[in-house]
């Protein structure tokens, strides 16, 4: 957690204008968690019981990585190392095609931890698929055999005619989805969104038991929610990147590319991944770290030569740790100048970051924190403070919204424009903590009423 952490109580009711977004009723129960065993009435169970050697029934998962137009991640764990496969298809035809994880060659019997990439998808296609798992010789002496999973789920690749659909955002879950993922899900009806964001600081405080605290954590509560048909992002954040096995995340949310930062495109928007990482230190790791921000900054500008980029009507950044007015000022060197781009074809509309655990907003055009219309938001003490510690800068830049800890906020995306809602989510009287909306040109518009703090004057 932040040493400077703020704990700020929100206590918003929706606008007159947004009342149809406010739940009537916000988290007035909870889920109360239990090991219980599952019995199936079967009557013709001796031969429909799985086999022993039947490992497609995951510990964990499956969850979905990685959304575009033409592949998908599929990641899970079994109970034990085994050959981990895929079948999948089209839906509606009736041939699978069987993709097995595949090392220097021979099928790879060696992990519990299995990932998939499919490619050469179509794009706005649904495509059903189905777990495999297999022995080899030495892990067993009963079968060898292989074993194709009952169910069967889906997953539907991203459209670039799609114009209109919806986005869930948060950050800084650190380990509590248990707590509140549900409520946050269902108080935003992120059950509409296409994908999910997730901006670091996913884990409870580091890498220190990956396993443990990834999937516990947050992996097992949105695989059931969504995980097994809707693609997430997970963006790394400080502490998934503190940790003695701190190098195991790329285990769990695998790019092809083999990087933590991607970008994708559907419809009118482009969506760009950064990994902020953290503070370079005085190490051998610092010098790494710095040329990683390097290679990211280079990376972004051949991303601005593609068609992709040019031809998006709207381009969204997301990260973990903001550039301007928060503890991202180590940032500034590297990504400062590639993003800073105010011209129509090289402007970013919106940078959303966590990190700070304090929700604010800075337009471009302005020397101020926009703050959405709740009671904690008339002080303008915390705010006032952000702004004389981390300074705002003096001339126009990129759109920024911090989120705060943890965030329930929803993207809707139009053809002209972006409509934000941060949703306040565990108050009884429900409501939104904030709304705008983004146009082509960058500007925003103030959907519900909001403080403005000012950049407070420098002392001489």
């Amino acid at each position: 957690m932040k040493k400077h952490l703020l704990a700020i109580v929100f206590l918003a009711a929706a606008s007159p204008a947004f009342a149809g977004d406010a739940p009537k009723s916000v988290y007035t129960h909870y889920h109360n968690w239990t090991m219980q065993p599952g019995t199936v009435k079967d009557a013709a169970a001796a031969d429909n019981v799985r086999h022993q050697d039947d490992l497609t029934t995951p510990m964990h998962g499956p969850w979905l990585l990685n959304p575009a137009q033409d592949f998908i991640t599929i990641n899970w764990i079994t109970r034990r190392p085994c050959a981990g496969g895929i079948q999948y298809r089209e839906k509606g035809t009736e041939e699978f095609k069987t993709v097995w994880e595949v090392k220097y060659g021979t099928i790879d019997f060696s992990k519990d931890l299995h990932t998939i990439h499919l490619k050469n998808l179509k794009p706005g296609t649904e495509y059903e698929y189905r777990l495999l798992s297999a022995l080899d010789r030495y892990q067993t002496p009963y079968s060898t055999a292989h074993y194709v999973g009952q169910e069967i789920n889906s997953f539907k690749t991203l459209d670039p005619k799609k114009d209109n659909y919806k986005v869930f955002l948060t950050a800084d879950f650190h380990g509590v989805a248990r707590l509140c993922l549900d409520p946050m899900y269902e108080n935003s009806n992120a059950k509409e969104a296409d994908f999910f964001l997730f901006l670091g600081d996913n884990v409870e405080d580091s890498m220190g038991d990956a396993r443990y605290y990834t999937t516990f954590g947050f992996l097992d509560d949105a695989g059931r929610l969504w995980g097994k048909n809707k693609p997430s992002v997970y963006i790394r954040g400080n502490h998934d990147l503190a940790g003695r096995e701190l190098y195991q995340f790329g285990d769990y949310f695998p790019h092809p590319s083999g990087e933590t930062y991607q970008a994708f495109r559907q419809g009118s928007v482009l969506f760009i991944c950064l990994d902020t990482m953290w503070r370079p230190g005085k190490d051998v790791q610092a010098e790494q770290m710095k040329a990683y921000f390097n290679q990211q900054v280079e990376w972004l500008k051949e991303l601005k030569k593609t068609k992709e980029w040019k031809t998006a009507t709207f381009r969204v950044v997301l990260a973990h740790v903001a550039l301007y007015c928060s503890e991202g000022a180590y940032l500034q060197p590297f990504f400062g100048e590639v993003l800073n781009d105010t011209t129509p074809a090289g402007r970013i509309h919106a940078y959303l970051a966590g990190h700070e655990h304090l929700y604010y907003r800075i337009n471009g055009s302005e020397k101020a924190i926009r703050v959405g219309s709740t009671n904690t938001a008339n002080n303008p003490k915390p705010y006032n403070a952000y702004m004389t510690r981390y300074d705002i800068p003096d001339a126009k830049t990129f759109n920024q919204i911090v989120l705060h800890q943890p965030e329930a906020m929803i993207l809707e995306v139009t053809p002209q424009k972006l409509i934000f809602k941060s949703y306040d989510w565990h108050n009884v009287n429900g409501g939104l903590y904030d709304a705008f909306e983004i146009m082509p040109d960058a500007t925003v518009k103030d959907l519900i009423p909001v403080h403005v703090f000012p950049k407070p004057e420098k002392k001489k």
